[in-house]
């Protein structure tokens, strides 16, 4: 079996796992990411395009489950894999018990918060009451629901 099916059977064992069965415990799903943390890991271990592909594929696995817009769930896991790039590039010498730490903490802040602002974002704008209309395969218009302004 070639490394590249491997990985992605790896990418899509560790999201079944982290939706399956740790959603089911209230405390996992609050504060455990094991999609995150594989994230960090890969990236700081292995290299920044594998980690950056792991995001991509988890995040688009992740997005078909979650209550958000689709792509903020895969926007929130590309975000720490360039903010690990970032740290290590430009601020950490070397992988130490405490850059370590330091990016692990700065990833997961980084992760809540983008996911916290795209749906924010969303929401100001009404971005999330967006329909497609489709007839005979081709997009025909798109409905912005409550996007309007109030008249007086």
């Amino acid at each position: 079996m070639s490394r590249d099916v491997l990985f992605f059977i790896i990418v899509i064992l560790i999201v079944i796992f982290q939706i399956s069965f740790l959603y089911d415990f209230t405390f996992f799903r609050n504060f455990l990411n094991i999609v995150l943390i594989s994230v960090v890991l890969l990236t700081l271990f292995s290299s920044y395009q594998k980690g950056f592909i792991f995001a991509v594929t988890a995040g688009l696995l992740l997005d078909i489950y979650s209550p958000y817009n689709f792509g903020i769930i895969t926007i929130a896991l590309i975000v720490p894999v360039f903010l690990i790039w970032y740290l290590f590039k430009k601020l950490f010498a070397r992988k130490t018990t405490y850059s370590l730490s330091i990016a692990m903490i700065v990833t997961t802040i980084s992760f809540h918060l983008v996911i916290w602002l795209l749906t924010n974002i969303f929401y100001w704008f009404n971005l999330n009451n967006i329909t497609l209309y489709l007839t005979r395969g081709y997009i025909i218009s798109v409905s912005y629901t409550h996007l309007t302004l109030p008249t007086n």
